[in-house]
């Protein structure tokens, strides 16, 4: 099984503007379509360096293109529209499969160890574990072998520990989930990306949003949406929270690509 997320690492600013337009060119966010890119950039600041950033996006395998009716078009490939959608397909996340078990990660590393207690909690936050108690983590998904070695505690057992368990009699997954996530912020943040959405969808129906002033609003769009999904660790369908916003937030943001093009 995948980890839940997929981060998209050191990409540039622009190249994430090509993969936005790309991405709002697309069939209602999650269908991307053969895409003439080079009409949605006219006029942009940057036009002239576009060439350089499809080839940047080819060489990554994000793109793919063709010609089509004499024109040279280019469409997202399922890794593109990843890096597009910021590492995490929310849609794909909520109906993963979900074997029962919880991965729990224990640990016991301070002192001298710091900047390893350090590197340890960083992962864990990128990988969306919830924080339990202090030292205890948990996540639904599978751990790759490789994460032990890379923070140097392989063979650490009593610092470092990775279980898989399922709740005890008395106790409910959604308990643990309740325990380890914080979802009343996770709201608070959805509600503010939903004004977001109704405030732009007007603009978004009138065709307002389009050259010069696309960039700017995909910009915009992208930051809103990065801080809605902020702290979500995008959990199955069977473990999310009653009143969880995510999935009405997610809709609501396809709906507004969707509405003008």
């Amino acid at each position: 099984m995948r980890s839940p997320s997929a981060a998209v690492v050191a990409v540039p600013a622009k190249t994430k503007d090509v993969l936005a337009v790309l991405l709002r060119g697309s069939d209602r966010l999650l269908a991307p379509a053969w895409h003439p890119v080079q009409d949605a950039f006219s006029g942009w600041d940057y036009a002239g360096s576009l060439r350089h950033q499809l080839r940047r996006l080819l060489a990554r395998g994000w793109v793919e293109r063709r010609v089509e009716g004499g024109r040279l078009a280019y469409r997202l490939s399922a890794a593109g529209r990843l890096a597009a959608l910021g590492g995490v397909d929310p849609g794909a996340q909520w109906h993963r499969h979900w074997d029962g078990y919880w991965r729990v990660v224990l640990f016991d590393v301070a002192g001298r160890r710091a900047a390893t207690r350090a590197r340890l909690l960083r992962w864990l936050r990128a990988e969306r574990f919830g924080c339990l108690q202090d030292s205890v983590w948990v996540r639904p998904d599978p751990v790759g072998e490789a994460i032990q070695p890379s923070l140097g505690l392989a063979g650490d057992a009593d610092r470092f520990v990775l279980l898989e368990a399922r709740c005890c009699p008395g106790y409910t997954n959604l308990d643990l989930v309740r325990a380890s996530w914080d979802f009343a912020g996770v709201n608070q943040r959805y509600r503010a990306y939903l004004t977001f959405c109704e405030r732009e969808r007007p603009r978004v129906r009138r065709g307002a949003v389009g050259d010069p002033d696309q960039l700017v609003w995909l910009r915009r769009e992208r930051t809103a949406w990065a801080e809605a999904s902020a702290g979500d660790p995008f959990l199955p369908q069977a473990l999310l929270p009653a009143g969880y916003l995510g999935q009405q937030a997610w809709h609501a943001r396809r709906t507004l690509f969707g509405t003008n093009g």
